[in-house]
This record gives C-alpha cells, sequence and structure tokens, in this order.
C-alpha cells in the first residue's frame, strides 16, 4: 500500500511539473541564458626540445633538454607562430645564451625565469596576445 501511494505522490508531482513547466520558446531561452558558454578549447603548438645551458660565470656547467609547447588563442595565432617559428626558435636559443637561469642551487634551472623569458621573448617577436602561455612539458637534465 505504501508503495502504491508513492507511486501516486511521484507521478502527481510530475504530473505537476509538466504542467506548470515554462514550455515554447520561453523555455529554451531560459535554459539557454542559465547554461554557460563553454569556453574554446586552448590550442597547443609543440616545439622542438631546446638545450638550456646552466651558466656559472663564463662556463657552462650542464644543460636541461627541455621540451615546450605554447598554449595560443587561436588558429590564426597558430598559424602565425608557425610561420614565423624560425625566427622564434632563433630568439630562444640567443636569448637564452649566457642568461643566468638558476635559483641557489647551481645544478638547478629556474623553470619560472625561464618561462618569464621565453614568454618575453614570444611577445618580442611574434607581437603580445599571440602566445597565451608558454608550457614546458618535460625537462631532463644533462651533465656538461
Amino acid at each position: 500500500m505504501a508503495m502504491a501511494g508513492a507511486a501516486v505522490l511521484l507521478l502527481g508531482g510530475g504530473g505537476a511539473y509538466f504542467f506548470l513547466a515554462p514550455s515554447g520558446k520561453a523555455a529554451g531561452k531560459h535554459v539557454a541564458a542559465v547554461l554557460p558558454q563553454a569556453a574554446p578549447a586552448p590550442i597547443f603548438v609543440p616545439l622542438a626540445p631546446l638545450n638550456v645551458p646552466l651558466w656559472q660565470g663564463d662556463r657552462v656547467m650542464g644543460f636541461y633538454l627541455v621540451a615546450l609547447q605554447l598554449e595560443v588563442p587561436s588558429d590564426a595565432a597558430r598559424r602565425t607562430v608557425e610561420t614565423r617559428l624560425p625566427l622564434l626558435l632563433d630568439a630562444f636559443v640567443c636569448g637564452i645564451t649566457g642568461r643566468e637561469l638558476r635559483p641557489t642551487d647551481p645544478d638547478m634551472l629556474d623553470f619560472t625565469a625561464l618561462k618569464g623569458h621565453l614568454q618575453f621573448l614570444a611577445d618580442k617577436v611574434l607581437g603580445k596576445g599571440i602566445v597565451d602561455k608558454v608550457l614546458i612539458v618535460h625537462a631532463m637534465r644533462n651533465m656538461g
């Protein structure tokens, strides 16, 4: 008996919703206004691995082999990166040569400083807004 009462209550509730819920175009507008718009998926441009020297004074004490990807906002930005990639890689290599990118530990690489400097170089070569982020996706230490 309790089961039958629950079924009547559920059906009654469903029936009430059916008659009281907004319908037609008004319902569609209401739902569209409530649902957030999906952000476009990020676009990543992989780069060839980059050898980053660890300088101590005027001597190279070792290297990090760093795999990078660039996050770009659009296909147009991706095409810009791909078209100007030789200029960008040249700026990256020249920009890290002789530059101290180590925290206090001489065997470590300051990844935050490296990302910041590469972002600066990307903005300089490609223009602001082409590269949203420089991402380090892998890094491996090589000895001298």
